[in-house]
C-alpha cells in the first residue's frame, strides 16, 4: 500500500513537469476553495487535507491577524460538514496542520507556553501521533538553538528531515531550515541552502515527500509570491516563480495533496495598513502551476 501510494505520488510529479511549458491558453485557472466556510472579517490561511482526505483542517484569523484558529471539517456523503474548531486548539494562536507522509503524525504552529520562562511566548512547533481515531496530547518540538526563535509552519518528508521557517521574535531575517530526527530527537537545523538571494526573506515551505521539490514564498516588494525549487544530486536548483495566474495577490502557505495532483494556497489582497484581507483558500492542478 506504502509503495503504491509512493509511486502515484511520483507519477504526478512526473506529470507535473512534463506538462509545465504548455501555454498560458491551455492552462486551468485558480479556484476558490470552501469560501462559504470563511466568515465575515476573517481570512484564510493554509489548508491541508488528513491522509485519506476525509478531513481537511485550515486556519483562520481576524484581518488584524490579532488570532489565529484552526478550524477542521469532514466529508460527509460528498458534502463538507459544518467546521468547528480542531480538537488540539487552546485559548492561544494556533496555524499551518501539516500530516506526515503516513498520515500517523501531524505538526502544526501555536504560540501556546512551551513551560519554561526561558524560551519566549511565540510561535513554536507542536507535535502529536494519531491513537485510533484521535491525536495525542501535542507536545512541544525542541529543536537545538532554536528555542529562542519563532519557528513555524512544520513540513516534512518521508523520511522524517522537517522543515520549516525560522525568524527573530520580532519576525525579522525570515529564512527556511530543515533538521533531521535521530529517534524521538530532532538534531540541530541547518538552514537551506537556495541559489541566488533566496536565502532570506522566504517562508511557508513545503517540502515534496521525495524531498524532489520545495515550493515557497518569497517576500518580493513588500509582497509573498511563490516559487518552486527542485533537488537533483543534493543540491537545489534554480527557483522558478509560479505562473503569473498563482502570483497576482499576495499570497502564502502552499501546499500539494498526497496524489501530487493539486496546489492549493491562501491568496488575497492588502488593506491600506499593508495587512492582508480577503484571503482564501485556492487550488490549481499542479501541471498548470509554472509559467
Amino acid at each position: 500500500m506504502i509503495k503504491q501510494y509512493y509511486l502515484f505520488l511520483l507519477l504526478g510529479i512526473i506529470a507535473c513537469q512534463n506538462k509545465s511549458h504548455q501555454t498560458q491558453s491551455d492552462a486551468v485557472e485558480p479556484e476558490v476553495f470552501l469560501s462559504e466556510f470563511i466568515p465575515e472579517n476573517q481570512i484564510a490561511h493554509a489548508g491541508v487535507f488528513s491522509f485519506d482526505q476525509n478531513d481537511y483542517y485550515y486556519t483562520l484569523s481576524d484581518i488584524e491577524y490579532g488570532t489565529f484558529t484552526i478550524m477542521s471539517t469532514s466529508k460527509k456523503d460528498e458534502q463538507w460538514t459544518k467546521p468547528d474548531t480542531a480538537i488540539f486548539n487552546t485559548e492561544y494562536n494556533e496555524h499551518g496542520v501539516h500530516f506526515t507522509p503516513d498520515g500517523r503524525e501531524l505538526y502544526f504552529s501555536s504560540t501556546r507556553p512551551v513551560g519554561s520562562d526561558t524560551i519566549p511566548d511565540t510561535w513554536h512547533i507542536w507535535h502529536c501521533e494519531r491513537i485510533d481515531a484521535s491525536w495525542s496530547t501535542p507536545e512541544f518540538v525542541n529543536i537545538p538553538h532554536l528555542s529562542q526563535k519563532l519557528v513555524s509552519h512544520p513540513s516534512s518528508t518521508q523520511s522524517g528531515r522537517l522543515y520549516f521557517h525560522v525568524a527573530n521574535t520580532d519576525y525579522s531575517n525570515l529564512t527556511i531550515y530543515f533538521a533531521d530526527k535521530s529517534g524521538e530527537q530532532f538534531l540541530e537545523a541547518q538552514r537551506l541552502n537556495l541559489p541566488s538571494d533566496f536565502n532570506y526573506n522566504c517562508l511557508t515551505p513545503f517540502i515534496s515527500p521525495d524531498e524532489s521539490y520545495l515550493i515557497f514564498a518569497k517576500i518580493v516588494e513588500n509582497k509573498e509570491e511563490l516559487f518552486i525549487s527542485y533537488r537533483e544530486n543534493r543540491a537545489w536548483g534554480e527557483c522558478i516563480r509560479l505562473a503569473d495566474k498563482i502570483n497576482t495577490n499576495n499570497l502564502g502557505n502552499p501546499y500539494v495533496t498526497a496524489d501530487g495532483a493539486y496546489l492549493y494556497y491562501a491568496s488575497g489582497e492588502k488593506s491600506a495598513y499593508g495587512l492582508p484581507y480577503n484571503w482564501v483558500i485556492r487550488k490549481i492542478p499542479t501541471n498548470s502551476m509554472l509559467p
